[in-house]
């Protein structure tokens, strides 16, 4: 192959492929800056070229894609998910103590069941966003970045070229999860970039810790965790007013004020049964923990756990059809211990979030400002002649942990990177917030004091999909490798 006089490669086989790849490529790249070198590599000298398989640049429909995952994927949608095995086998004690008020010991098995939930809203956001490209950029399962011509019928081909790649991610995660003993570190490699819907709550409790990586024990340690969380609620909670002290009925007033307002758009939050859960989880863990308290903002926190356990019982896509009133008092009791539990760990990672003065979220707020001057000068010369200061906008955005910025379905996605960074996520978090800010750049310069501000507290995010977030976590990915091991690049 030689090149044209156009610039474009040509070659005697598959020329015509290369060369709208070259043009998909160019076509992405023109008018971004990116750090570093961009390589295009063709395949290896003397493979094999069939008509038979499929152009990378293939769009794949929403429909096309959604038909062939529900052909080749797990069993479930539209059932309700059997108990887990091991449910009936608890400990006694453990039985007794959580049928008073809800609760039995149980563990889904290492696979996550042959007949699992579906959760995320997001795959129906997603799907809109793959058949109405926004920007020329496609929705979840696609690469993200590639473009192809809108209104093009689906490649059949494409669309199995995707089902495979799916199909083999999958696998991937099933063997790993198989294994007597779950290897965390190539789990946490698979989860960072997206956990099957249907394997996102057993992969969130092994990634937190919260239930053990040898299957052998998972049973025991569940049921123990569970059983001790059904004890602090009689103990700490279902007591009169009369036997709290000043300060627990503060906290405990505090948070009946601030539990309605959680995901004010999310209809499932606003339902009374989850609402008493979001107010048990809060108390006891304030109760528990007199050092950070309660803290607005925890109760967002609850939130992601909330929504993923809960979908180990109901198969609906759509969160706001799942109609809580219908679970047993044993099944509320376990999603709720499960979500307590996991909330301490992330907690736990982030506590000098919510001390006296919370000097973990200052911090960020100045690595975020250093980052962004670093990055983008012009951008950071511009807030700082506006007088904005980064704690204006960015305290909210680190205290909820993005939550509040992005639609409430594609915050599970969000999260399974936030919870495979374990102890890293606050340093992460600083690059998922420069790469928030700066996706408004070329706007926000253009913008005075109040705009800026107005605009950074309600980013126009409502409509985004998967693709849009895949790259904000793969800008800050990007920025994290080449600044994150070089802090003298903040220095001038």
């Amino acid at each position: 192959s030689s090149p044209s006089p156009t610039g474009k490669i040509v070659s005697s086989k598959g020329g015509l492929r290369v060369n709208q790849a070259f043009e998909n490529v160019s076509s992405f790249l023109k008018g971004r800056n990116f750090p570093g070198t961009v390589r295009v590599s063709g395949s290896r000298p003397g493979a094999a070229t069939s008509a038979k398989t499929p152009a990378r640049s293939g769009r794949v429909s929403a429909s096309a894609a959604a038909a062939k995952r529900d052909e080749t994927g797990p069993a479930g949608d539209g059932e309700r998910r059997q108990p887990a095995v091991g449910a009936a086998t608890a400990q006694p004690t453990a039985t007794a103590a959580c049928e008073k008020n809800g609760a039995a010991p149980g563990v889904p098995t290492p696979s996550g069941g042959a007949s699992a939930p579906t959760l995320d809203a997001a795959r129906t956001a997603a799907a809109a966003a793959r058949d109405t490209p926004r920007d020329g950029l496609g929705g979840a399962g696609e690469v993200a970045g590639a473009r192809s011509g809108s209104g093009a019928a689906p490649v059949t081909a494409a669309a199995a070229s995707w089902t495979n790649l799916h199909s083999a991610r999958d696998k991937k995660f099933e063997r790993v999860l198989a294994e007597p003993i779950v290897n965390l570190k190539e789990l946490g490699e698979l989860v960072w970039s997206g956990c099957p819907v249907e394997r996102r709550p057993i992969c969130w409790k092994l990634m937190l810790g919260y239930i053990p990586p040898n299957a052998d024990r998972r049973e025991e340690v569940l049921g123990r965790k569970r059983h001790e969380y059904n004890n602090w609620v009689q103990q700490h909670y279902e007591i009169d007013d009369a036997e709290r002290s000043e300060d627990e009925l503060a906290i405990l007033h505090q948070i009946q004020i601030d539990v309605p307002r959680t995901a004010a758009v999310v209809h499932l939050f606003h339902k009374p049964e989850i609402q008493r859960s979001l107010t048990r989880i809060l108390y006891i863990r304030a109760i528990r923990n007199p050092g950070t308290s309660y803290v607005q903002g925890m109760n967002d926190l609850v939130t992601p756990f909330l929504a993923v356990f809960l979908s180990e019982v109901f198969t609906a896509d759509d969160m706001n059809l799942w109609d809580v009133s219908t679970l047993t008092p044993i099944e509320l009791c376990h999603v709720e211990a499960d979500c307590y539990w996991c909330l301490c760990k992330v907690l736990d990672s982030i506590q000098d979030h919510y001390t006296f003065a919370q000097p973990g979220i200052q911090k960020i707020c100045f690595k975020l400002s250093e980052l962004v001057r670093r990055i983008d000068e012009q951008m950071h010369g511009h807030l700082k002649r506006e007088d904005i200061d980064f704690l204006q906008f960015a305290f909210r955005w680190v205290n909820c942990l993005l939550l509040r910025e992005f639609p409430f379905s594609l915050v599970p996605r969000l999260w399974d990177t936030y919870l495979a960074e374990g102890d890293s996520l606050n340093d992460f978090l600083v690059y998922v917030c420069s790469a928030l800010l700066l996706k408004w750049s070329d706007q926000l310069k253009k913008f005075e004091f109040q705009d800026i501000i107005m605009f950074l507290q309600h980013l126009p995010t409502s409509t985004w999909g998967h693709s849009e977030l895949e790259i904000i976590l793969s800008k800050a990915h990007m920025w994290r490798t080449l600044f994150g091991r070089a802090p003298s690049h903040f220095l001038r």
